[in-house]
């Protein structure tokens, strides 16, 4: 590390600090925030060049935790208790939105990039919405959050399949990969299988993959093995990291329903300490000028406004669940604010020049704009309509 990149990631850890206490005084999420500094922040080290190898991996990693911790909310517990005929419905509201997506695309002549953005569907910021309302102690609430777990899945292996097109194309290569892909998948499910069977015989030694507040914190070891196990197997099959830790974090949910210490002290680490310079890093990749050009702006919002028409469109399966029938109303806002996994697609997408840096500052401006207008409608009608 030099004294440059030193310096930048002391005014980057000053603002993974500070930052929180601004955004909720200007009630922005704290990642909205903290991309914004990430903008201002790279304005002004615009003019040094200087290697920053140390930031891009505290990033990557923050991106590979808050994935897995994605994949570790997801309660597997509630997704067996549900009835199969709501269960098909849910999935029915995600593929319904991914044609959505794709017709858009089709009829819009946009990038093939932007049926991602249209279809993305994640939990980061639905969870605590849900949890700051109390609506996730209501079916409704648990509904919705089993529906972002589903679309969050969908979008992950979306995403990978995006990576092996725009990195290989249409070739015998491409298969190729594909079949790495289907080697992953394969090894997924024997892992699956394989503890499953492991601890059924070893119950006992469960508990050693989530002791917290010992002098070695085995839980935490374990977890980190359990992180870097999926990510290696994803890289070696050529597949997105993040891929390798959401599906990672999921199995541990599956197998370990006390899991809450080891959530609570992964959500530590990375909520506190990694995450926010993942999304600072995020924003010093762009320049303010993007944000601030006119066709950026409203290419930004018009991505919000078909992301929502689409979940409008696609939502009306709940009717037939066990639901209220107001859950029509409060769904099609609360699966409509995927920041993580949008900024994420933006930044992939740049990477592999499937889209120009005005297209991935739009995206940005879109999850943004999601991310501080619908959260505050969803809990409005949650309000109104349930309490």
């Amino acid at each position: 590390m030099n004294k440059f990149e030193a310096f930048q990631l002391l005014f980057i850890c000053f603002g993974a600090y500070f930052v929180p206490f601004f955004s909720r005084r200007l009630y922005i999420p704290s990642s909205v925030g903290e991309i914004i500094f990430g903008v201002a922040l790279g304005m002004f080290f615009h003019s040094m060049e200087f290697d920053r190898g140390t930031i891009h991996f505290l990033a990557e990693f923050g991106f590979i935790v808050l994935m897995y911790l994605a994949g570790l909310e997801i309660d597997f517990d509630n997704i067996r208790k549900t009835a199969r005929k709501d269960l098909m419905a849910y999935f029915m509201v995600i593929i319904l939105i991914i044609l959505a997506s794709v017709a858009v695309v089709l009829y819009r002549h946009d990038a093939p990039l932007m049926v991602l953005v249209y279809m993305t569907v994640a939990v980061g910021l639905l969870f605590p919405v849900l949890k700051e309302t109390g609506f996730i102690d209501k079916n409704s609430g648990q509904a919705l959050l089993i529906i972002g777990g589903i679309g969050e899945a969908f979008t992950l292996m979306g995403l990978s399949l995006f990576t092996l097109f725009y990195q290989y194309g249409f070739s015998a290569k491409a298969i190729g990969h594909f079949a790495g892909v289907l080697a992953f998948m394969v090894f997924v499910l024997f892992v699956m299988k394989f503890t499953k069977l492991f601890f059924w015989w070893f119950p006992h030694l469960s508990r050693i993959f989530i002791l917290t507040g010992n002098s070695t914190e085995t839980g935490m070891r374990a977890t980190f093995v359990n992180i870097f196990v999926f990510v290696s197997v994803a890289v070696f099959f050529d597949m997105e990291p993040i891929v390798g830790a959401f599906i990672g974090g999921m199995l541990f949910a599956i197998q370990f329903h006390d899991r809450e210490n080891i959530q609570e002290r992964l959500s530590g680490i990375g909520y506190g300490f990694l995450v926010p310079i993942f999304f600072i890093n995020v924003g010093m990749g762009f320049n303010v000028t993007d944000f601030l050009a006119p066709n950026v702006l409203m290419t930004g919002i018009i991505i919000s406004l078909i992301m929502l028409a689409v979940r409008i469109f696609s939502v009306f399966p709940l009717y037939f669940t066990s639901l209220p029938k107001k859950i029509l109303i409060i769904s099609p806002f609360s699966l409509a604010y995927p920041l993580t996994l949008m900024v994420a697609t933006a930044a992939i997408g740049k990477q592999y020049n499937a889209i120009s840096s005005t297209e991935s500052a739009s995206i940005v401006f879109a999850a943004m704009f999601t991310a501080i207008v619908l959260p505050s409608i969803t809990r409005a009608l949650v309000k109104k309509l349930y309490f």
